[in-house]
């Protein structure tokens, strides 16, 4: 049985109320969520990489969805100066 990562971290796809608040987000930031969702915990980096977006985009990107209280950071201790970034929830 193959399970979606979203239903392993807790997104509910019948709950519209994360999909209706980024609804109106640009395309990147709605990559970044995506890319999280798929992925679970990450840090700055590792988004980038994977969604091949430049740093300021994924910089604002997170901020938004942080701002949205979509994203959560969290502290990172193999480096502190980085932070890990998850879906909230």
């Amino acid at each position: 049985m193959v399970m979606q990562m979203s239903s392993l971290i807790g997104i509910d796809h019948n709950d519209s109320s994360i999909f209706d608040r980024i609804r109106e987000f640009p395309p990147s930031v709605k990559l970044v969520f995506k890319t999280l969702e798929r992925n679970g915990t990450m840090t700055l980096s590792e988004i980038e990489t994977e969604t091949y977006l430049p740093y300021r985009t994924v910089r604002y990107a997170i901020n938004r969805l942080k701002a949205e209280g979509i994203i959560l950071k969290i502290f990172y201790v193999k480096d502190a100066r980085k932070g890990l970034y998850r879906l909230a929830g």
